[in-house]
């Protein structure tokens, strides 16, 4: 049986990498909601909306210097958090 996607020809992974994957995203996004919200704010807008700076500090009304500092913030809040709690094995 071939692990290939038959649309995309992609190997498929396994369902243990599935599962681990699963979890860390589960693990990821209670961090990043437990983030206080304008850390949260930015960092979605960024990593998950995928919009610029500019475009960040436009939608919230924030100068582009305080939407950098946030996001530098944020994420390393998130790192912190997730190299504590989130098992990476």
């Amino acid at each position: 049986m071939d692990d290939r996607n038959a649309w995309t020809g992609e190997k498929t992974p396994l369902i243990e990498s599935q599962i681990y994957r699963k979890e860390m995203n589960e693990c990821i996004l209670d961090f990043v909601m437990s983030l206080p919200e304008s850390y949260r704010a930015v960092l979605v807008l960024s990593e998950f909306e995928g919009l610029r700076n500019n475009e960040i500090a436009k939608i919230l009304g924030l100068s582009l210097d305080t939407v950098k500092i946030r996001l530098h913030r944020a994420r390393e809040k998130l790192q912190e958090k997730l190299a504590a709690n989130c098992d990476s094995s």
